[in-house]
């Protein structure tokens, strides 16, 4: 068993046309801080149909900020993730972004010790029709049918990192779907 992969801490989206505004708050269910689970932080959940190397929100990792975070894990209270399991699961959310936004920004703080290339964490944008499938896209792959890849993990890193992914203006005035998704391959 291998620690830790992909742990998403403090998530949140900003827009600015005439001053910053969140639209998703990392101090609430951005962060995963308003209840122990995906659902009650308002965000779903696809897990692969392996029983391991699946996404759960927890503080056993520990967080970077606040009290828990969304880790890849082989149960709900761990943060431990099996190497020799192949798969890919993921959890997503809906976003407005206002009409007018000029500059829109996704930011996250990640960790994670990885085969980098092939176990990694992505981040993409999609319609609100767009539904990953459990275990899709397989490593090597990075593609989601429909959806637009914004972030690929490209390091490990035993500590925490911030990304900061300027999303394109053409978003503002919809709804984007905002997907994170953890794949895994079999070796090692």
């Amino acid at each position: 068993m291998k620690k830790l992969q992909a742990l998403v801490v403090a998530c949140g989206i900003s827009f600015g046309a005439n001053a910053q505004i969140y639209g998703l708050n990392p101090a609430t269910d951005g962060g995963f801080e308003t209840g122990p689970d995906f659902p009650t932080n308002n965000w779903s959940v696809i897990n692969s149909t392996t029983s391991v190397n699946r996404w759960y929100v927890n503080n056993a990792a520990p967080p970077y900020a606040g009290s828990s975070c969304a880790v890849v894990a082989n149960n709900s209270t761990g943060y431990a993730f099996t190497v020799s399991s192949s798969g890919a699961s993921h959890f997503l959310r809906d976003i407005a972004i206002p009409p007018g936004a000029t500059s829109i920004n996704l930011s996250f703080y990640w960790k994670g010790q990885c085969q980098v290339g092939s176990d990694r964490l992505l981040v993409s944008t999609a319609p609100t029709s767009v539904v990953p499938t459990s275990n899709v896209p397989a490593s090597p792959s990075t593609t989601i049918s429909g959806a637009t890849l914004v972030w690929t993990q490209s390091t490990s890193s035993s500590s925490y990192v911030a990304a900061n992914v300027p999303l394109p203006a053409s978003l503002a005035g919809t709804t984007v779907r905002l997907i994170f998704t953890w794949q895994k391959d079999a070796s090692g």
